[in-house]
């Protein structure tokens, strides 16, 4: 399914993904049986405002740090994940094997929160 904007999304098992130039080699995936046409619109916003999500995702790690008692200093690979609604998230890979990745979820244009895994 071509997006104009982003690319070409490949059908996955639950997911659909593309690997849109603006995003250097990582990924968008789309968690749905269908993509719609408003997580398509959301996928071309984000296309569009990349270097400012990034920079939104920066800031609000930093913000969140001490609460969330991160310990990770580098982010790296940010990937894409749209869900059903206007929530997605922006996960990156880091050096810490405790916080090995960082999620910053949105709501719309806003982050709102951190999600921390290994």
């Amino acid at each position: 399914m071509l997006i104009t904007e982003v690319g070409e999304f490949v059908r996955g098992a639950d997911f659909w993904s593309c690997t849109p130039a603006v995003l250097n080699g990582e990924a968008i995936q789309i968690y749905s049986p269908e993509v719609s046409e408003h997580q398509g619109e959301i996928a071309r916003w984000i296309c569009g405002h990349w270097p400012i999500i990034l920079e939104q995702c920066s800031e609000f790690i930093e913000a969140e740090r001490a609460s969330y008692e991160l310990h990770a200093q580098q982010f790296n690979t940010p990937s894409v994940f749209i869900g059903e609604g206007d929530d997605w998230s922006v996960y990156f890979r880091t050096e810490h094997e405790h916080d090995a990745i960082v999620g910053v979820d949105f709501e719309r244009d806003m982050p709102v929160a951190l999600m921390i895994g290994d």
